[in-house]
């Protein structure tokens, strides 16, 4: 598919594995640019690209983050007591 494809919301949806009501959300808080065409909204392959790029790039960043406190407080690698006895 060419980059600058306009892909339609359930396209969007089917694309980041969300739900089509999730991705309105997405585009309502504009978290992903769109445009209209009539009364459509249309999304370019290239924004959900970036969009999932800036996720990730986020969630590492975050993760980085949790596994730095967890080791700084030194529960990096204890185990939770509620599920050690499953």
């Amino acid at each position: 598919m060419p980059t600058n494809a306009q892909l339609t919301t359930q396209q969007a949806a089917d694309h980041l594995g969300i739900s089509r009501s999730t991705l309105v959300k997405l585009l309502d808080h504009e978290d992903i640019p769109f445009s209209t065409v009539g009364r459509h909204r249309r999304v370019l392959l290239t924004d959900l690209v970036a969009y999932e790029e800036n996720l990730t790039r986020c969630r590492r960043v975050c993760l980085r983050e949790a596994t730095r406190e967890a080791a700084t407080d030194g529960s990096y690698f204890q185990v939770p007591t509620d599920t050690a006895t499953r």
